[in-house]
């Protein structure tokens, strides 16, 4: 997928953090958030991952905790900016960034978190007498023991507060995710899903080596796991970590990969399709996962794959997840990786003799995987969505045009909103007459031992997010005649 900007930064931001190595991790979460509200650069793993480097911190119980309540400062954001404008002399908009950093986390913590009141309170009173004066960290004393004594209370009021400020969903996602009367009757499932944790899948990478011993190598590295697939066999749940998911043996050594069960079964519907095809190009590849999966599912691998995207950076991980995952040199000679602009780059296929499968995993808003990337919210509005929107159809539109007859297309989101999914297919079909709408035929109830969520009609296939389960996504699939 090729990643959509974030208009709210402005500039290129070189990621620096102090020489003052952190005593806790609770320093570490105010080294941080300072710098996101310092530079308005709201990119939680990317800053972690630059703090973690400095500092050589490799705990992951520690990184962890520090992840953890970053995350969960900005998946309650909206509601913690509430409590502080109800509980302190002034809006947190009249606060620095160090003080804002102190104040919401110290929130968060008390709110939500799990460690006792007294230990949140002392320690970040003495990061504000330490990091920003006395007379703050007085006043840091005051409000979050005002608020812990009141926790009760405050939870008892928020049942009625506006959906907005209870669940921290700016209005305006709400008033897009609604607009489908399928994500409006099950809002309460997808509210949960942004407000928690993000949940994991491992795929199993047998392009690399057809017999692994996966349960063994899971219960080795002493992670808990539920296989959930029924007759495909090789999603795997992962139901508790006792490390980084990066540091797992499977992982590490190519065995397998992460990957979300909703970007499998998307990997699924393209190689039902892809069998009887002859090659495939996707224009938004990176970074390249779901080419793996698509691979591993084929049965006749002997296909001409091409992967594009406009992102260097993003294109070199995706070189390096095929040559990383995949060991067969037949498989690897018949795939071309490209950088190139979806909008611009021309194929000169029309007259081609060869049947195509055209994939389209399009730049979104990514409202279907917020409890992953809860930062999101801070910078989502109307024009966002909008623009967003216009380039989907505009890709979608340009390829339609070049591709050659009976071509296949694939056309996918990590978003939920009625614009950039059952709209745009509604569209397509009002101004390409030449397209047909191809049934998704996949059985979810008997492959995946799961209470998936869904909606299926003739223009594509929604995923709602739900807790533990699966992300948010939407698929559709038409050929061209």
């Amino acid at each position: 997928m090729q990643k959509a900007k974030k208009k709210i930064k402005k500039k290129c931001i070189k990621i620096e953090f102090s020489n003052r190595k952190p005593n806790n991790f609770r320093e570490s979460v105010f080294d941080i958030l300072h710098f996101i509200f310092e530079n308005n650069y709201f990119e939680i793993k990317n800053c972690a991952y630059h703090y973690f480097q400095k500092y050589n911190i490799q705990d992951f119980q520690y990184k962890a905790a520090v992840r953890n309540i970053i995350a969960g400062v900005f998946r309650n954001y909206i509601f913690v900016e509430y409590i502080a404008n109800n509980y302190c002399a002034l809006p947190p908009k009249e606060y620095t960034s160090n003080k804002k950093a102190v104040l919401f986390a110290g929130i968060y913590e008390i709110l939500f978190g799990k460690e006792p009141a007294y230990a949140v309170v002392n320690e970040n009173v003495n990061i504000a007498k330490s990091r920003i004066s006395p007379k703050f960290a007085g006043f840091i004393n005051a409000v979050l023991k005002k608020i812990s004594d009141a926790k009760h209370k405050i939870f008892i009021a928020r049942t009625n507060l506006n959906i907005s400020i209870k669940y921290s969903i700016p209005d305006i996602i709400l008033k897009n995710i609604a607009q489908n009367d399928f994500c409006k009757k099950n809002i309460n499932d997808i509210l949960l899903a942004y407000n928690h944790s993000p949940h994991y899948y491992i795929n199993i990478n047998r392009i690399k080596e057809k017999n692994i011993d996966f349960k063994k190598s899971l219960t080795q590295d002493n992670i808990e796991f539920l296989e959930i697939s029924k007759s495909i066999g090789f999603p795997i749940k992962i139901t508790k970590l006792s490390k980084n998911i990066n540091a797992i043996e499977l992982i590490k050594n190519n065995q397998a990969y992460i990957q979300d069960l909703s970007s499998f079964i998307c990997s699924q519907i393209i190689a039902d399709e892809l069998e009887k095809l002859e090659v495939m190009i996707d224009f938004c590849a990176a970074p390249g996962l779901k080419t793996i999966s698509i691979i591993n599912l084929l049965k006749n691998k002997n296909k001409k794959i091409v992967l594009c995207d406009i992102d260097a950076t993003r294109l070199k991980i995706t070189k390096e997840n095929i040559t990383n995952l995949i060991s067969d040199k037949k498989i690897l000679n018949n795939i071309q990786i490209i950088q190139s602009d979806a909008l611009t780059h021309i194929f000169d296929l029309k007259h081609s003799k060869k049947k195509y499968l055209f994939y389209v995993d399009a730049p979104c808003t990514g409202t279907g995987i917020i409890s992953r990337y809860p930062e999101m919210l801070m910078f989502k509005n109307q024009n966002d969505i909008d623009e967003l929107s216009k380039t989907q159809y505009m890709l979608l539109s340009k390829q339609i045009k070049l591709s050659p007859p009976n071509t296949i297309f694939v056309y996918s989101v990590c978003s939920i909103t009625y614009k950039e999914t059952f709209e745009i297919i509604e569209k397509l079909k009002q101004n390409h007459k030449n397209i047909e709408l191809l049934p998704i035929s996949i059985d979810l109830k008997n492959n995946f031992n799961l209470p998936i969520k869904y909606q299926l009609t003739d223009n594509g296939l929604l995923f709602i997010p739900q807790k533990d389960i699966i992300d948010g996504f939407f698929i559709s699939k038409f050929l061209v005649k």
